[in-house]
């Protein structure tokens, strides 16, 4: 592997268009408020056969293992599109956020893709079975830099004359006016590319979303409660008045290419990809009609057919066994989640979000009751909730902030009498905060190094913050909790290639 030292302010190795492509990808990522690289740091780029990969000083093993599921996604991806790009793939490691994301930009200037350093939030569908948070970005990603990468025909020619001519994502400009004439897979509906990447990323790797239960769980309510999506609807063409349960065309368009691989053949599912990048049809519905002899509306049809079925015979086997009778206690969030009991059980406090409700922190009677915004904060997305004190009086709760160039989780304390909100920590990276029976100890989970966190313990005065277990094998701790003496305290760690196990330690308030 070849090492070079890389200019601090530039993250990127300039190509001969690679001025057009800074200047377009500096455009694109102010428009979508993606968090901010940070400019000081020294960067480094390693080459590989396929790619050049950018990294901060000091994640050298880090951008080795990513070098390696690079090219191991390269192999499989490239196999089954059957196709190679000409130039090799920039990708960037960033640690500059504790948010789970990624992307690909292969229709701008050439192809680059963005790895966040940091696992999905516990009980996510993005952090379910993965066996590598790297190895899954690396499909996904790579799956969308190929699927637009793949040029035949007469937009071959514009490309190799003009270089690529793509329209930046997340614009309001009608693709009529600026269509992807370089990269047509990239003027396909958003329902097809990004499920044709979570397809992608189910088969090839040990988790994918469409493995995960929750995502079953969202589709089969949709069909159950017969409030099946269109596919404009699914497409994200219109705004939402309910619960979606995620960006419906990741859902919507993975499950009905998993369709059409099932019932047409993989190979057809690939033709389709291959068939639109020729450019001959400016209508997907054309290239459906040639590939599958169906247009698209009558596939979907299908799709949704089978569907209903499929769903209502799991319905009618749930409702068949014994069912733990519920009462629903709150109607004021799309997203209702983490409910906690304070400790006399008399009320409860949760986290409220969705597209089209305030984030909160909400406490409400036992009964439901009563119910009001503690305090305006987003700590949804942590999938951790909060903590009450021991006397009922305080809550703890982690939640996002700028520190420095980043945006990372801290920890908070909010007073329920004073209604002031105090901050416990900075920079630490925290989530999942418990409180101890006696009151004297908070025990949260930190990031502690990239894509590695660890069990941490601090007094609840702030101070004296240590390490209970120091994770390795990027392993990934959740949802501590207390043993009634106050004695234990246990929690659930994953690390790469396992499931979620209990784990526990009495060391916490010593």
């Amino acid at each position: 592997m070849n090492w070079s030292l890389v200019h601090s302010s530039v993250y990127a190795v300039l190509t001969k268009r690679g001025v057009y492509f800074i200047g377009s990808i500096l455009i694109f990522l102010a428009a979508i408020g993606f968090h901010q690289v940070p400019a000081q740091a020294e960067w480094l780029t390693m080459e590989t056969p396929h790619f050049l990969i950018t990294f901060q000083a000091g994640q050298e093993s880090v951008a080795q293992e990513a070098a390696y599921y690079a090219e191991l996604a390269h192999q499989k991806i490239s196999e089954a599109l059957e196709h190679e790009p000409k130039e090799k793939t920039q990708l960037v490691l960033v640690d500059s956020s504790d948010s789970a994301n990624g992307f690909a930009t292969p229709g701008l200037g050439y192809n680059m893709e963005h790895y966040w350093l940091v696992y999905g939030a516990p009980n996510t569908e993005l952090r379910s079975r993965i066996e590598s948070w790297l190895y899954t970005l690396a499909i996904h990603e790579y799956t969308h830099t190929l699927h637009i990468d793949m040029t035949d025909g007469w937009p071959a020619l514009v490309r190799s004359i003009f270089g690529r001519l793509g329209r930046p994502q997340f614009t309001s400009i009608p693709g009529i006016l600026w269509p992807a004439l370089t990269s047509p897979n990239g003027d396909l509906p958003v329902t097809l590319l990004e499920g044709f990447a979570v397809y992608m990323e189910t088969i090839n790797t040990e988790g994918g979303r469409l493995k995960d239960s929750l995502w079953e769980m969202f589709m089969r309510a949709d069909f159950v409660q017969k409030k099946i999506m269109t596919r404009d609807q699914s497409s994200g063409i219109y705004s939402y008045s309910r619960f979606t349960g995620g960006a419906p065309f990741y859902m919507y368009g993975a499950y009905f290419c998993d369709y059409i691989a099932r019932t047409y053949g993989q190979k057809k599912l690939y033709e389709i990809m291959h068939e639109n990048s020729k450019g001959s049809s400016w209508f997907i519905n054309d290239v459906f009609v040639k590939v599958l002899g169906k247009s698209w509306p009558k596939v979907w049809a299908e799709f949704i057919a089978e569907a209903k079925e499929r769903y209502a015979q799991q319905a009618d086997q749930i409702k068949s066994q014994p069912l733990t009778t519920m009462e629903r206690i709150t109607r004021t969030g799309e997203l209702a989640t983490s409910p906690v009991y304070s400790p006399d059980g008399s009320q409860i406090a949760y986290a409220q979000g969705g597209r089209h409700r305030e984030p909160a922190i909400r406490v409400m009677r036992a009964d439901g009751k009563f119910n009001h915004t503690a305090i305006t904060t987003d700590v949804v997305f942590t999938r951790e909730g909060s903590s009450w004190s021991p006397d009922g009086k305080q809550l703890v709760y982690s939640r996002s902030d700028y520190v420095g160039e980043k945006t990372v989780n801290d920890l908070y304390l909010f007073d329920l009498d004073s209604r002031r909100e105090r901050r416990l920590t900075y920079g630490v990276r925290a989530t999942g905060p418990t409180w101890s029976p006696d009151g004297k100890t908070i025990v949260f989970v930190a990031k502690t190094s990239t894509l590695q966190t660890s069990l941490m313990a601090m007094d609840a005065d702030d101070s004296h913050v240590r390490a209970l277990i120091e994770g390795k094998d990027e392993m990934q701790f959740s949802s501590p909790r207390f043993s009634p003496d106050g004695k234990i305290t246990r929690t659930v760690r994953e690390s790469t290639i396992s499931m979620p196990t209990g784990f526990r330690t009495d060391n916490c308030c010593k």
